[in-house]
This record gives C-alpha cells, structure tokens and sequence, in this order.
C-alpha cells in the first residue's frame, strides 16, 4: 500500500510538471478558441506564440486595395450540393443500438471518424465527454476526439484535446494513448521540446504498464522528433 501511494504521489507531481509547462501553450488555444472568425480562416496554424509579429497595413490602404464583393445568396430551401452530398455520406453510416446508450454514443462517434466524417466525429464524442464524463467512454471519447483532429490536420485543437484527456483522466484506459500522441501533436506544431517532454512523462508514469502498440508508436514518435 505504502507503494502504490508513492507512486500515486510520483503520477501527480510529473503530471503537475507537465501541466505548468504546457500552460503557456494551452493559453494560446484559449485564446484561439475565444476567437472563432481566427480558427475558421486557418484551423490549422501555429499558435500566435511562435509567429513573428506583422505590422497589418493601414485600414485607407485596404480599402483602396481590396474591392468590395456582395457576397453570394443561396437560394433558399434549397441546400447546396456539396451539403447534400455531405448528408448522404453522413446517413450511410449506421446508428449503433445495442441497448448500451454511452458504448452505442461512443461506436457512433467511431464510425464518423472511420468514415472520415471528421467535424460530425467531433460533434458526436464531444457529446460523450459531456454527457457521461465519469464514464470509462469518456477516456476513449476524448482521446478519439483528439485522433479526428489530427487526423483533420489540427494538430493545435489536437495537443489540446489530448492533454485533457490526460490531465482529467490519468487513469483511464486512454490516458497513455493521449500522452503519447500529444507529443506527437505538438511534434507537428514544430514544439519538439514539448513533444520530447511529452514522450519522457509517457515512460516515467506507465512505463511498461502502457500498452505495447503506445510503446512502440511513441519509439517512433520520438526518433522523428530528434528525442
């Protein structure tokens, strides 16, 4: 007992190190996220940290050079043909109705992601997290979600969903899988320190308690990163 409580201990200071080294950055993705016009014109680029500053041109020289455009009307009632198109993808996919609503929620949000169906995915597990979060779906839910933006090329939405799911939930079945592919996140967003920190914590808190396809991803993992 007196050594699982040392490791217990041990968990949460190297867990406590890592959230103060990755507050500054999930900062940033506060900010982001407070700023939907931002994400929607480049989900995917690098946190305003580690860009260098560009002075805007003034708002006269904008005016003058920009010409004004009336955007265009949708008929309405009537969807486009890429959105009809995106329902019929969406429809294929089969609804899950085992009985168990959490595992069917879940396997739903999987198909989408399975499917490709990235923004529907994440609609759909972020319902998991929210609806049952003591769940032992709720680990396999966040850790999907983060998957699906990666997977969508957001590794900034990605970094972050992992570590939540690591920080809240250190004991759940995905926790491993997140920490690991949260390196892997921030390896893509050019933070190899970060992601170098992320692998070091994967084997300092599992160690050989984390399931071997994770150990062997993460050797992977860090050899691309210069670990």
């Amino acid at each position: 007992l007196q050594g699982l409580t040392g490791q217990t201990e041990q968990n949460a200071f190297h867990l406590r190190e890592l959230e103060k080294q990755f507050t500054a950055y999930k900062a940033e993705m506060d900010k982001r996220f407070a700023d939907p016009a931002a994400e929607a014109a480049d989900p995917t680029a690098t946190p305003a940290s580690l860009v260098p500053t560009v002075k805007p041109p003034s708002a006269a020289t904008t005016a003058a050079a920009t010409p004004v455009k009336k955007p265009a009307e949708r008929p309405a009632g009537k969807p486009s043909t890429t959105d009809a198109a995106r329902l019929a993808l969406v429809k294929k996919v089969e609804v899950p109705a085992s009985g168990n609503e959490t595992k069917d929620a879940y396997d739903y949000g999987y198909r989408l992601w399975e499917a490709k169906l990235y923004p529907e995915a994440q609609a759909q597990l972020k319902t998991v997290v929210t609806k049952w979060p003591k769940s032992s779906q709720a680990s396999f839910a966040q850790n999907l979600l983060g998957r699906s933006y990666l997977d969508e090329g957001k590794p900034s939405l990605a970094a972050v969903a992992f570590y939540n799911n690591y920080r809240d939930r250190p004991s759940g079945a995905r926790a491993p899988h997140s920490l690991m592919y949260m390196g892997v996140a921030l390896d893509k967003l050019g933070r190899k320190a970060d992601a170098c920190k992320a692998f070091r914590e994967l084997e300092e808190v599992y160690g050989d308690k984390a399931p071997q396809d994770v150990r062997t991803d993460a050797a992977a993992a860090k050899t691309k990163a210069g670990c």
